[in-house]
């Protein structure tokens, strides 16, 4: 715990300069240390040690609770966005000159350019830097309209160009998900740290009751 501590400072030699003149604090610290090592270990020994998860417990409470694992279809997205004028924005109208660009990006990769490097070369939204990686999403999470003909794309398909308020839009699906609920052996750990947590805090608890009922108080 000590060399955890010493991993907050910059640097051993910081760690060793800040107690170096103050004795007494790095005492109260080392026996502050102490003590979370004996709670963590009584802990350890009155609660988590009694704790037991079966697999009977973890087999009926996903089967009980199926819905909470299902996995909604989404789809990997990266996306390449060239904005429009104020003066677009402001009126609703098009940008003649955003829609070419967009155009042309499009035209590029079409033509065997990496989507990703033409997105932080081009691109003019938060993504780019990431090679316009925009990231998994889900159904209802997009504009309707883009969201209706990306989920109708293939894995590597690219779209038109699609407008929005903001600006013109090319977009890439990089991979897609479809909606499943995972077998029992893909959530059989996530099952069992839950329940295991639960138990304990119920376990922690009871023990705690316990230590109040049996403590001995004195009021004068």
């Amino acid at each position: 715990m000590m060399e955890e501590a010493k991993g907050r400072f910059a640097s051993s030699e910081e760690f060793d300069k800040f107690f170096a003149s103050q004795d007494s604090k790095m005492r109260e610290f080392r026996e502050s240390l102490r003590r979370q090592i004996a709670i963590r270990k009584l802990h350890d020994m009155e609660v988590r040690a009694q704790v037991v998860v079966s697999p009977q417990e973890i087999e009926d409470y996903y089967k009980n609770r199926k819905s909470e694992f299902a996995e909604e279809e989404s789809i990997k997205v990266l996306s390449i966005t060239i904005k429009k004028n104020e003066e677009a924005v402001e009126k609703g109208i098009i940008d003649e000159e955003g829609r070419a660009k967009a155009g042309a990006a499009r035209e590029r990769v079409l033509q065997g350019e990496n989507f990703e490097n033409l997105a932080k070369e081009v691109s003019e939204d938060a993504n780019a830097k990431q090679g316009g990686e925009v990231g998994w999403m889900k159904r209802g999470t997009m504009l309707p309209a883009i969201e209706e003909v990306l989920f109708q794309m293939k894995i590597g398909g690219i779209s038109g160009v699609l407008e929005t308020s903001m600006g013109y839009h090319i977009f890439k699906v990089a991979d897609k998900k479809t909606s499943r609920v995972p077998p029992l052996e893909e959530v059989r750990n996530k099952i069992r740290i839950h329940l295991f947590q639960e138990e304990a805090k119920t376990r922690f608890e009871d023990w705690m009751n316990q230590l109040k009922n049996r403590a001995y108080i004195s009021i004068r």
